[in-house]
């Protein structure tokens, strides 16, 4: 399912696929969004762990600890506003309207500004770009996508489309 909508939104070009710390950096984000990162580090290793625990319960524990640690990321959205674009979300990519056209297989680091006020930062490639007009139609595919961002990508795109 894919939807339009438009939403503070930067992207940059990169040279490789960046893990959260340094996506951070790119977009000079204050300090809280290391905590952040931090977080997203630690509720993955916690879905990696859920997958060799034999024990329900514990299993069950486990879950619910990590479904909190999203609430406990910080609003980390760059202290200058950013301009809202229209754009188009998938569960797991976007499209954008560039002025430039980019290569298939570029890296691009994007920071999205949900609805919920948080930070979404992730690094994806180029899948597709075509010209439309004097602009260039661009999509993009988060590849690695933390299961936290993969969640608050569906989300934002199921309440978008409401």
């Amino acid at each position: 399912m894919r939807v339009s909508t438009s939403l503070p939104c930067e992207w940059q070009l990169v040279d490789d696929q960046l893990n959260s710390a340094r996506l951070h950096d790119v977009f000079a984000l204050p300090r809280g969004a290391g905590v952040a990162a931090a977080l997203t580090e630690l509720g993955a290793a916690l879905n990696n762990t859920l997958e060799n625990i034999q024990d329900l319960h514990v299993r069950h524990a486990i879950s619910m600890v990590n479904q909190k640690i999203d609430l406990l990321a910080p609003t980390h959205s760059s202290p200058e506003p950013i301009p809202a674009q229209s754009i188009v979300l998938s569960h797991d990519g976007m499209q954008v309207t560039a002025a430039q056209a980019l290569e298939v297989d570029q890296f691009v680091a994007v920071h999205l500004v949900l609805d919920d006020g948080l930070s979404f930062l992730e690094c994806g490639s180029v899948t597709r770009c075509c010209q439309a007009g004097n602009r260039f139609v661009t999509g993009i595919t988060f590849k690695n996508m933390s299961a936290s961002n993969s969640k608050r990508l569906a989300r934002q795109v199921m309440r978008t489309r409401s």
